[in-house]
């Protein structure tokens, strides 16, 4: 048996903004996310400067070490509010420019940049606008930044996700956007945020295929596998209905 990976695989790693970058807080033009108003009421630290690696800083001595490691790949996100400090207003230039300097960087270690649209770190000022993702506005939003990534950057960056773990996406849209689990309107809510969340998939891989027919964007899911004790049924059958909720309760 050939056990042999192909030539093209992809040895990476995969990282948000808001946990590495670290010169995130107000810096060089940024606005603030929901994480840096909710992210300490559900455990997170504010990942300011102090908080994270400052990849902002040192993102080419990281790059150094990845290809010392031999990546030839890289999955990253994009500050939504780095691009755009309030969601939907006007771009702030120098976090366009940050990231062409990221993915030059890569490129001229020749790791493939892979770019996550969305890691949960919605424009805080979309919240306090719209609702957050319980809005179709939000929704509107965020088409217009993804069109925009792939206006920016799709000629170097052939490879798309619209959002981090699209089957988890929402719970945490949900708990970042101050909803609480205990709310009468939590379930209904969910939903719809669910709803725009696919919607705003969509379009953004609809629109990536247009515009650039050879780059890849497809969705990205949460997938923790469970394997049984030993093959006998009695661990097989309980495995296997444990796998099952998983992926239930993951896409609820």
């Amino acid at each position: 048996m050939n056990r042999q990976l192909p030539n093209d695989f992809f040895w990476g790693g995969s990282v948000s903004a808001h946990q590495t970058e670290g010169a995130n807080t107000l810096e060089y033009g940024k606005g603030k996310s929901v994480y840096d108003v909710f992210g300490d009421k559900m455990g997170f630290p504010t990942w300011s400067i102090n908080a994270g690696i400052d990849t902002y800083h040192r993102y080419e001595e990281d790059f150094d070490l990845l290809k010392e490691l031999g990546f030839n790949s890289y999955r990253f996100s994009i500050a939504w509010s780095r691009i755009f400090p309030n969601g939907d207003d006007q771009v702030n230039e120098e976090g366009v420019a940050f990231y062409h300097r990221f993915i030059d960087a890569l490129i001229e270690r020749n790791i493939e940049p892979m770019i996550c649209a969305y890691h949960f770190d919605l424009p805080f000022a979309l919240l306090e606008k719209f609702g957050g993702w319980t809005s179709r506005e939000t929704l509107k939003v965020f088409n217009s930044y993804t069109r925009f990534l792939i206006d920016e950057y799709g000629s170097k960056v052939k490879w798309w996700i619209p959002m981090n773990e699209q089957n988890g996406c929402k719970l945490a849209a949900a708990l970042l956007g101050g909803h609480s689990k205990s709310d009468a309107t939590f379930k209904k809510d969910l939903e719809q945020i669910n709803y725009y969340l696919n919607l705003g998939a969509a379009e953004m891989i609809k629109y990536s295929h247009k515009k650039y027919p050879d780059n890849k964007a497809g969705v990205m899911i949460n997938y923790c596998p469970i394997y049984p004790e030993s093959a006998h049924p009695e661990d097989v059958l309980p495995h296997n209905f444990k796998m099952r909720m998983q992926t239930t309760i993951r896409l609820m």
